[in-house]
């Protein structure tokens, strides 16, 4: 069994039935084929209703019967314009007549018009669930473990390497948004979300470890790409004796014969991205750098050299962030290190230069992390920053499980004057969570991590990427409407929600599951949250007249606060939790601005917080200025290294594109 990944393109209404306008959303109903014994086959939806966004993709297995419907619908009234239904395995056939691997497929809409869809077809084992490209499967080392027959292929290569090595695994508490690296679905919750090889570091679930092969340490890319390199010599030497055995031919003939070998092995398609594989390459722009001119300019800032590298803090597929020291000064600061080739390939460029720029205006405000300055080398893009050793909130509520109303207070009004800062200058942060909010010496917060940073909301505009944090975003995000700083007011709901209860407001056991839990479900909160608190999170929602101000009423569960939470929380809760945008609190543009006069905020001075002159209810215990004890072991006991970066793409790649981002901040370290 395997599973297809669709992509919604566009949608062409019927010719003249639509003016300019026209605008609309999908609703994708997954519908299984159910035999009875008096009515035969019949349609059955037992998943919920999905909603993706333009350009987004959802995924679906293949069962047979199973039927996708589409059902397009008119914004912002929700009127159905047309529907189609299609089976799976029609889908699925069209995959398998390109040759791309995937098919961009017209559907006829009823009554009328047409939408345009992108498949991709994967394979998945029915026994261990593992999910793999379409292509890769052919290629792994290993047989399923919960099959006693082995694929030739599989038998052949487990006799000649003699693959059998088992992970350690243990459970672990992961600090950052996790991947089951077998099933590939995230790991959910807050502690001991699964286990993690303590040999070669894999990451999955518990209900996976099973079925996970015995391939510890085992890097089958690696040994794939030396196969196949193998393979590419042998023909080679093959087409070389041909050649010299026969009479020659012209150039164009060999280069079409050398062309149809290579795409018969597709070396590099086997581990392709999943759908920029055949996207035309970026042209380089005219503008460049010359290696003497950046050196040049970096002179006059600073170098990596300039620095000591000490411990590793944390790290992503983005780069790594680490503990540094300045050789001259002795002063201890945290580099976040991006790598050139990944920016340039997820064309992250933009964002890279909003980060900076955001970053700069960070100085301006004291619950904001500052920038000491930006630099480059050749592979690599530098932001230095303060060091703020009292680790993020996660490692924190991880440590206590949960935070008691004094602290959660305190932390969240630190939050709301930073949110509001950035809102003020037309920028919605979009990545608010307790990963990104980091504790000083003296226990006061601050935001960090602006590489989701939207710029320029201001007014009407609005932005429409879909972005964030899963169990961050909010309803509208979801639903494929544009949005503005709304949507940072329901993290914080989230946020606030996870300090005082320790654990999530939303729950599902797949991505699927969890957003249309945060477009329907109702929430729950323990007996001993402050009812002032619960009402700054999730009020019944409110029926409005457009997209912007409207969910269906019927489309949400009524919540239900227990008896024990204190009345001031119930209510802060509820309001942030407002799934009408214009009505959620803390939203200027809204009905409910004022999330500073909130009974939940009661008896505070927000001046004085504002000047950091309120005691912190809780300081880190640090004991130095280089103190890491506030950040996970797994990431300081590590080798504080650069990872390597693709010298192939630097060599090609055009430096022009990151003029400008060196950068020194002559306001760091001046008081606010």
């Amino acid at each position: 069994m395997g599973f297809i990944r669709v992509k919604l393109i566009d949608v062409e209404p019927s010719t003249g039935g639509q003016n300019e306008s026209f605008q609309c959303y999908c609703a994708v109903h997954i519908k299984e084929a159910i035999m009875s014994p008096d009515r035969g086959i019949s349609l059955v939806q037992k998943k919920k209703t999905i909603y993706p966004e333009w350009n987004k993709c959802f995924d679906t297995h293949l069962y047979e019967g199973r039927v996708i419907t589409i059902v397009v619908l008119q914004k912002p009234s929700g009127k159905v314009v047309a529907d189609v239904s299609i089976g799976v395995q029609f889908l699925v056939d069209q995959c398998k007549r390109d040759s791309h691997g995937f098919s961009s497929v017209w559907l006829d809409l009823q009554p009328s018009g047409k939408l345009l869809v992108q498949v991709r077809h994967f394979i998945e084992v029915l026994v261990c669930t593992m999910v793999c490209h379409k292509k890769c499967h052919e290629i792994i080392l290993s047989n399923c473990p919960g099959t006693q027959n082995a694929a030739e292929e599989t038998k052949r290569m487990k006799e000649r390497f003699k693959i059998d090595m088992p992970h350690k695994f243990k459970e672990t508490t992961f600090f950052s948004p996790t991947f089951c690296d077998h099933c590939g679905s995230m790991l959910y919750g807050l502690y001991k979300q699964g286990l993690k090889c303590q040999a070669c570091n894999m990451n999955c679930h518990k209900k996976c470890k099973a079925v996970v092969p015995n391939l510890c340490g085992i890097n089958q890319k690696l040994l794939a790409e030396a196969m196949a390199q193998s393979k590419a010599d042998i023909r080679k030497r093959k087409l070389s004796e041909e050649q010299n055995s026969s009479k020659p031919r012209s150039g164009t003939s060999a280069s079409a014969q050398d062309d149809d070998s290579d795409d018969d092995d597709d070396d590099h398609g086997v581990y392709e991205a999943l759908w920029d594989a055949v996207s035309p390459p970026v042209p380089q722009r005219t503008v460049s750098i010359q290696g003497k001119d950046v050196r040049k300019v970096q002179q006059q800032l600073y170098h990596i050299e300039d620095f000591k590298l000490l411990k590793v803090l944390g790290k992503g597929s983005f780069g790594k962030v680490l503990l540094c020291e300045l050789r001259e000064t002795k002063q201890a600061y945290a580099i976040k290190a991006l790598k050139k080739d990944v920016v340039l390939e997820d064309d992250d460029v933009e964002c890279t230069m909003v980060e900076r720029r955001v970053l700069a205006l960070a100085t301006r405000h004291p619950f904001l992390t500052h920038l000491h300055s930006a630099f480059q080398s050749q592979d690599h893009l530098f932001f230095v920053m303060e060091y703020l050793s009292g680790g993020d909130l996660m490692f924190h509520i991880q440590t206590v499980g949960k935070f008691d109303e004094i602290r959660a207070r305190f932390y969240a009004a630190e939050i709301v004057c930073g949110l509001e800062f950035l809102h003020d200058r037309g920028i919605i942060y979009r990545d608010l969570k307790l990963d990104n909010v980091l504790l000083d010496a003296d226990g006061h917060i601050k935001l960090a991590d602006f590489g989701m940073c939207k710029e320029g909301i201001v007014e009407t505009k609005k932005a429409s990427t879909f972005c964030g944090t899963p169990d961050y975003i909010a309803p509208e995000i979801l639903k494929g409407w544009r949005y503005d700083a709304a949507a940072d007011w329901w993290s914080f709901g989230v946020l606030l929600y996870e300090m005082l209860i320790g654990q999530s407001p939303f729950a599902g056991e797949d991505e699927e599951d969890l957003f249309d839990s945060i477009c329907r479900d109702k929430v729950h909160y323990p007996k001993w949250i402050s009812s002032n608190a619960e009402d700054c999170l999730c009020q019944s929602p409110i029926v409005g007249k457009d997209e912007e101000d409207s969910f269906d009423s019927t489309s949400c569960d009524e919540v239900h606060y227990p008896k024990w939470i204190s009345n001031s929380a119930e209510d802060c809760l509820s309001q942030l939790f407002e799934r009408t945008p214009v009505e959620r609190l803390g939203y200027k543009k809204g009905g409910n601005p004022n999330i500073r006069g909130h009974k939940f905020f009661d008896r505070l001075d927000w001046t004085k917080l504002e000047q950091r002159k309120i005691q912190p209810p809780f300081k880190p215990a640090v004991t130095s200025d280089h103190d890491t004890k506030n950040f996970d072991p797994d990431f300081t006991m590590e080798v504080p290294q650069f990872t390597p970066t693709d010298k192939d793409l630097l060599q090609s790649m055009d430096q022009g594109q990151f003029k400008g981002f060196s950068f020194v901040n002559p306001y760091f370290g001046s008081q606010h």
